[in-house]
C-alpha cells in the first residue's frame, strides 16, 4: 500500500529529510521509510517470516518475495536489506527514493539490486511524478528500472539495472496504485511467459534513448 492521505504519520514519512542506517548493513535509509518498518511489531512481523521461508521442509527454503506501491515500496526496499539473508526478489511500483547515495561509510554493497524490479507508470511522454520527484536528490533508486507504457498496452522499457535517471515531464496523476494493477495485469493477462524484455518500437514516443528498442531516442521525442 502507499500513503494514506488522512494519515499524518504516513504523510510524515515521505517529507522527513534525515537518514538512519540500517542495522547490521552498509546502507542508509531516509528514516521516515525506517521508522515505518522497525515499528512496534517489527519483531513479531520478523518471527513470522522467518516461520514462512523455513515452511517448505527441513533443508529447503521458500522464497520471499517483498513487494509495495509508492511509500509501501520504499519500505519493501527497506525489508530487502534487512531479510537479505533470504535472498528475496523484491518488486516495487511507482517507488521514492529510499537508500542514501553511495558514499565512504555506506555503500550499500550487501544488497543485490539485481533482485528488485522497479515498475513506473508513464503516459503519452510523461512519467510518474512520485518516482523522478528530485527533491530527496541525495537518495537513489535501485535495482532493474521497466517503463509501463500507456494505457492497457503491454509494451514496456527495460532501461537498465539501477538507473536512476530524473526524466521528465512528469505526472501526479498516473501515480495511483489501481492504473499500475490495471497496467501490470494487461502484461500478465495473455498468459505468455517469460514477458519478452523489450523497448519501446520505432515512431513510439521517448525522452531518452535508452528507451527506444533502437537506442535512438531523435530529438528527445520519438524512437527511430
Amino acid at each position: 500500500m502507499g500513503t494514506d492521505p488522512c494519515n499524518l504519520f504516513d504523510q510524515f514519512q515521505n517529507i522527513w529529510p534525515f537518514s538512519t542506517c540500517v542495522p547490521n548493513s552498509d546502507c542508509a535509509v531516509r528514516s521516515g521509510y525506517y521508522n515505518a518498518y522497525y515499528n512496534s511489531y517489527y519483531k513479531k512481523m520478523r518471527h513470522a517470516v522467518t516461520s514462512c521461508v523455513e515452511s517448505c521442509g527441513a533443508g529447503v527454503q521458500c522464497p520471499l518475495i517483498l513487494h509495495g506501491h509508492s511509500q509501501g515500496g520504499s519500505i519493501a526496499t527497506i525489508a530487502s536489506i534487512d531479510l537479505r539473508e533470504y535472498n528475496p526478489i523484491t518488486m516495487t511500483f511507482g517507488t521514492p527514493r529510499a537508500i542514501l547515495k553511495s558514499d565512504a561509510c555506506t555503500p550499500c554493497n550487501i544488497l543485490d539490486t539485481s533482485r528488485h524490479y522497479r515498475f513506473i507508470n508513464t503516459i503519452d511522454g510523461r512519467y510518474d511524478e512520485r518516482v523522478m520527484n528530485n527533491l530527496f536528490c541525495n537518495y537513489r533508486q535501485v535495482g532493474n528500472a521497466i517503463l509501463l507504457d500507456n494505457d492497457n498496452s503491454p509494451t514496456i522499457a527495460t532501461v537498465g539495472l539501477d538507473n536512476d535517471l530524473i526524466r521528465s515531464p512528469t505526472d501526479v496523476g498516473i501515480h495511483d496504485q489501481l492504473i499500475y494493477t490495471e497496467r501490470i495485469n494487461a502484461i500478465a493477462d495473455p498468459g505468455c511467459f517469460p514477458i519478452p524484455l523489450t523497448n519501446w518500437p520505432a515512431g513510439h514516443w521517448c525522452s531518452e534513448g535508452d528507451e527506444c528498442a533502437s537506442g535512438n531516442c531523435q530529438d528527445r521525442l520519438v524512437c527511430v
